[in-house]
């Protein structure tokens, strides 16, 4: 088998699909690769923060980069890896930025063109499996139905991530790598409200369900909810509903 390819700035190092149900092994990666979630979610973690990856989303750890993977709770997903000397600036110069990109459904099909390419190792098959990464590649960056599928990936992550109070509109706009502005106008053309209601509205529904189905305290009703303080919790739920914690803890008691 020929390896000439690697003389060369770029190439494919790999490709592969799975299905973890169990941590992996952390490893330190010297060459860029991208995950893209069929279904399940993972947690990742990169520069001291966690973020969970969604169907429809892709990862991507930029070179010299420390892998650290949590399956949530089982983790399905393909995933491509671009060694050389030179795939540090193939990514940048595709505009991939580390972490969360929004990218649609996972075109598997290539994932499996390209595996199949890389079969004999010479250099002609990995510039064939080089042209379907490629297309991989700019799939991630050109997502089908991008103002539609912003507003859904949006909605899907603030569904499954309302309980932390770091969660905003901006933190949520910088990683879907737009202008709060930009997300705000696509997602009242999609639902008919502002993304900053919808995740308050969320909160809130949350909040009045526990405080109406259990007994704990109004401070970590506010706290798995979302909210930074109970007295902010308290001050939303009047405003919304125009009663407070211990009224609906009241209706409940009288039920």
């Amino acid at each position: 088998m020929g390896t000439g390819y690697r003389d060369t700035g770029f190439y494919v190092r790999g490709t592969g699909h799975f299905m973890i149900c169990e941590p992996e092994l952390d490893k330190f990666a010297h060459f860029g690769e991208i995950f893209w979630c069929i279904s399940g979610s993972g947690i990742f973690h990169y520069n001291n923060q966690i973020f969970s990856l969604q169907p429809g989303w892709v990862w991507y750890y930029p070179p010299g980069s420390l892998h650290h993977i949590i399956p949530d709770p089982c983790f399905h997903y393909r995933w491509l890896s671009i060694d050389g000397q030179d795939c540090g600036s193939l990514f940048n110069a595709l505009r991939f930025k580390p972490g969360l990109n929004p990218a649609g459904e996972c075109p598997e099909e290539l994932f499996a063109e390209v595996k199949l390419k890389l079969s004999d190792g010479s250099r002609q098959s990995q510039l064939r499996a080089l042209d379907a990464a490629f297309q991989i590649l700019t799939r991630v960056m050109t997502p089908a139905e991008e103002p539609r599928s912003t507003a859904v990936q949006a909605r899907n992550f603030m569904l499954k991530n309302f309980a932390d109070p770091e969660i905003s509109i901006s933190t949520l706009a910088e990683m879907l790598h737009i202008h709060r502005i930009t997300l705000n106008r696509l997602f009242i053309s999609s639902y008919g409200i502002s993304p900053g209601k919808y995740l308050n509205n969320i909160r809130l529904q949350e909040g009045i369900r526990l405080l109406t189905e259990s007994y704990i305290t109004v401070k970590e009703v506010a706290e798995l909810c979302g909210f930074t303080s109970p007295g902010y919790f308290t001050k939303v739920l009047h405003k919304q509903t125009g009663h407070t914690p211990l009224e609906f803890r009241r209706k409940k008691e009288t039920l």
